[in-house]
């Protein structure tokens, strides 16, 4: 049995890799070969997304489609024979679901034929419940609608106002109206039972620092507070506690953070020196070889990064180690088309790559440097983490100066 690892299905090779391997599936579905087709133009374009478990050769898919009602129709999930067994088929569906969560839907469903029992069994295993029966294709053949609830789940690196802010907007339904103070004071919205509902989100991020209750009645006091109150802060003083419960202020300490996002959040703080990144061992690659100078990354600069700061690349599966770093010469933050003008001779993408990754990102940020310094022993995920108790494999995360100094000891 083969041990494969998922991940997304971005460049050209990987995409007719898996043009092969749906190909080789025949499945009893009418026009299946032009369904086939059909697919790969969309994962091209971005209306689907697809998933490979990779272990030399791309040995299983998943092949997702999103609706505007925040359903994810899984359209092809399988596992090749010599990679069953070897718990490839739920790595791949968990790696598929958590990429679901982390873009904030709300469940995810697959059809399969009724003979096929034991797939059925593994999506039941897995969550799934069942939805309906029919012949959903008109082949005189009749499949299980299976469907699974997914769950809220904050998946990402740690920052305590985008952790703050998620709880607001994912978990209690709030749309982000106007940042009213940097990093500080949100107005949120939302519509419930035909009532309009105005909050303001007060965040203190400073892990060190616990909020009185002089400092709340001063945040609560504020002009910019509008409706309900929410204050979100790592520690509350027992005053700051009574007067929350004098004036219906909602407090979020560090425990009740825990619990909402499913993190295991530090409790100290440090000035952050670096950023450790997350690349395929191809595109890492391509950096080292051919001499690029530019990685970039969807979103925004993390608070706290600068020119000067480390930057660590963590490569993922199958080497799983942090393989070299470099020093950020230069930060820039704009809208991908922006970016590309600037940085595609740079970029270890190439233009359908880029294309691909950045679909439905309004801004990414490219980090410039002069070379990578390449560490031939690499550092494994298991050294990384007694390091980094929160290291986040799929997201990288902020280092703090300490931090840095226990890495460099390894290299």
């Amino acid at each position: 049995m083969v041990e494969g690892y998922p991940d997304r299905i971005i460049s050209e090779e990987e995409i007719q890799e898996l043009q092969k391997l749906l190909l080789s599936q025949s499945l009893d579905y009418p026009r299946y070969d032009k369904w086939v087709k059909k697919t790969i133009s969309e994962i091209k374009e971005g209306e689907k997304r697809a998933f490979g478990l990779f272990a030399g050769k791309l040995g299983g898919d998943g092949v997702i489609r999103d609706t505007a009602s925040g359903t994810v129709e899984l359209k092809n999930f399988y596992i090749s024979p010599e990679f069953r067994g070897a718990g490839n088929g739920p790595k791949l569906l968990d790696y598929i679901e958590n990429y679901c969560i982390e873009r904030g839907y709300t469940q995810i469903q697959v059809d399969t034929d009724v003979r096929e029992i034991d797939t059925v069994r593994f999506f039941l295993k897995k969550g799934f419940e069942f939805q309906s029966r029919g012949d959903f294709y008109g082949r005189g053949a009749e499949s299980y609608l299976l469907v699974k609830k997914l769950p809220a789940k904050y998946i990402g690196e740690y920052d305590w106002v985008a952790i703050s802010r998620w709880v607001m907007e994912r978990v209690w339904g709030f749309e982000c109206k106007e940042e009213l103070a940097e990093r500080k004071c949100y107005l949120y919205g939302k519509s419930d039972k035909g009532m309009d509902i105005m909050a303001t989100a007060i965040i203190a991020e400073r892990l060190d620092e616990e909020v009185d209750k002089e400092r709340l009645q001063a945040l609560h006091e504020s002009e910019l507070v509008k409706g309900a109150s929410f204050c979100f802060a790592p520690f509350f003083s027992s005053s700051a506690m009574g007067y929350a419960d004098e004036k219906g202020i909602t407090l979020i300490d560090h425990d009740k953070l825990e619990k909402l996002s499913g993190l295991s959040l530090p409790e100290s703080s440090e000035d952050f020196t670096g950023l450790i990144v997350v690349i395929k061992p191809k595109y890492f690659d391509n950096l080292v070889k051919n001499k690029d100078r530019v990685y970039i990354k969807g979103g925004g600069i993390p608070p706290g990064i600068e020119c000067g700061q480390v930057l660590l690349f963590y490569v993922t599966s199958p080497v799983m180690e942090i393989k070299g770093y470099t020093t950020i010469k230069d930060l820039s933050r704009r809208e991908p088309r922006d970016i590309w003008e600037k940085h595609s001779r740079q970029s270890a993408f190439t233009d359908e790559e880029y294309q691909t990754y950045t679909e439905g990102k309004s801004i990414v940020t490219a980090y410039s440097f002069e070379k990578i310094e390449k560490m031939p022993e690499g550092i494994p995920l298991e050294k990384i983490r007694k390091i980094l108790r929160n290291f986040n494999h799929q997201a990288g995360q902020r280092i703090t100066v300490n931090d840095w100094e226990k890495i460099r000891r390894m290299i």
